[in-house]
Parts: C-alpha cells; sequence; structure tokens
C-alpha cells in the first residue's frame, strides 16, 4: 500500500470535493466484481465499476489494533453476495475498498480495507456483511488442512482436479417445467435423466445468468436450492452441477477420481487421549 501523494491530500483537504468509494470482491478461480458508490460508472486501473447501493461502517481495530474489521450492506441480488451464498463456507471471498476522486488525473485511489468476508446475514432483500482484515487471515495456523476423512478440497477446484467446463459427465443444462412459489423447488424432466442417481446434484450448484444457489437435496426430477434466484420461471434454462459429499466412497464411485483425494479417509476417530 503506497502512501497518498501530494496531490491526493490536497483533494482530501478539500472539504468542496467529495471523493467515491470502489469496491473490489473476488475468489479464487471465480469472476472479479467491481463496484462504487458512486452515481456512475467509470474505469480505474482497467476495471470498471459499476454503480450500485452499497454502504459501509467504520473500520474497526481490535485493543492490539491488529485485526481491522468492516461492515457492509448491499442487496443480496448483487454479486458476490449469490456466490458466497453458494460457496460459503469452503471457499473465501476477498475484498478490497478504496477511496477515490474521479476527477483526478490521472486517477489515484487509496486502499482503506482489505480483507475477506466472515458472515453474511440476510434480512429482506438486504444482506449485512461483516468482513475481517488480511491480518486475520495471517494469523491462521499454516497447513490449513484438516485431518480428517472427508477431503479437503473443493470440488472441481485445481486440487481436486475433475473438469465442469462442458455439458455432460458432471454438469446438465436443465430446462425447467415448473418453479414452486417461494422458488425454492425446480422441477426438469432433465434432473432425472437416465445415468443421473438420486441425489447426484445434492451438495452442487444451479446457475443462471449471474446466480449461483447451492442445491440442498436432489430427488428425481427435482431440486430444491438454499435461497431463491430473482425472476426464474418455468421454461428457463439452468446449468446444474453435480455435488459431493468429501467422502473417499463419493470420490471413488462417483467421480471414480481417488488419486485426488484430499482427506484421510482412515485416520481413527476414536482418541483413546479421551477414555475414561
Amino acid at each position: 500500500m503506497k502512501n497518498p501523494s501530494s496531490t491526493y491530500i490536497a483533494n482530501e483537504i478539500d472539504q468542496t470535493r467529495q471523493p467515491v468509494e470502489i469496491y473490489h470482491f473476488w475468489r479464487d478461480g471465480g469472476d472479479d466484481v467491481y463496484y462504487t458508490d458512486g452515481d456512475v460508472s467509470f474505469t480505474y486501473n482497467g476495471n470498471t465499476y459499476s454503480p450500485v447501493p452499497i454502504t459501509r461502517g467504520k473500520t474497526l481495530y481490535d485493543t492490539s489494533l491488529s485485526v481491522s474489521k468492516l461492515e457492509m450492506q448491499i442487496s443480496i441480488e448483487e454479486d458476490p453476495i449469490p456466490s458466497y451464498l453458494s460457496h460459503n463456507p469452503v471457499e473465501v471471498i476477498w475484498i478490497q475498498v478504496d477511496k477515490l476522486f474521479r476527477d483526478q488525473s490521472p486517477a489515484e485511489g487509496s486502499c482503506i480495507f482489505l480483507g475477506q468476508i466472515r458472515l453474511v446475514n440476510i434480512q429482506g432483500l438486504l444482506a449485512k456483511i461483516s468482513c475481517v482484515g488480511f491480518e486475520f487471515f495471517l494469523k491462521q495456523q499454516i497447513p490449513k488442512w484438516v485431518y480428517g476423512p472427508t477431503c479437503n478440497h473443493s470440488l472441481f477446484d485445481d486440487n481436486c482436479g475433475i473438469d465442469n467446463s462442458s455439458s455432460g459427465g458432471y454438469k446438465i443444462s436443465a430446462t425447467l417445467s415448473a418453479v414452486s412459489s417461494d422458488g425454492l423447488e425446480l422441477t426438469s424432466t432433465d434432473f432425472g435423466e437416465s445415468g443421473l442417481d438420486e441425489g447426484f446434484f445434492t451438495n452442487g450448484e444451479v446457475v443462471f445468468n449471474e446466480y449461483h444457489r447451492m442445491i440442498v437435496e436432489h430427488t428425481g426430477t427435482k431440486v430444491k436450492i438454499r435461497y431463491a434466484i430473482p425472476d426464474l420461471e418455468a421454461s428457463d434454462t439452468i446449468d446444474a452441477y453435480a455435488g459431493c459429499d468429501g467422502s473417499i466412497e463419493t470420490c471413488r464411485d462417483k467421480f471414480d477420481n481417488v488419486d485426488n483425494f484430499g482427506g484421510h479417509s482412515y485416520i481413527p476417530l476414536d482418541n483413546p487421549a479421551t477414555w475414561d
């Protein structure tokens, strides 16, 4: 993080000028999202920031002045909220907040927060986001793998190695015949086609336009998703991806991918140190 220039500082203290803030969200293997709390889109460092209703509180620090915290509010229809709800808590979503003056040439930003999303609370159509600073990440124990019977990889990530880039196999395009009134149950004959076992899509995800939703249950021609997708209707076509429960049996029988299994399936679960 560089020190602001004298030009930036002069703009900062000019009370007649109002800076805007820009928000950059990203996760490993996912698309970057760029927002601003300003009233128009603009380009900074080659990236276009789109205006959305987004607000934040003050950056807070603990008593040792180490881990920063930030509270934000944004519509649940705006990414990365759908992505977070779909992938949490497996994947980390990062956020950087900068402040800048759009009419400064060249534009110069000052970073005021860098961290990751820790919690999202949904209240109606509003998402309240709790973030922790980069210092929190630095304090995590390394390695971060858990020695247990379930896989440490995320399905389809680089460590897993399974390809989901094309239709067929672990991804299908399904045309919906019905959507329940609450938007949580989707029906399509494609979900029950030959070769798809009961529960094939459980723990997977549905993707429609920019929306990602976790599949919590797959039964026959129906899937249930965790949160509704806005404006999704019968006759729409969605992409559905297979799910994984992290067990070595599923890795072997469903994905034939034991060579890349990231768990410890034979680790003892009964700790003799705790015996009476």
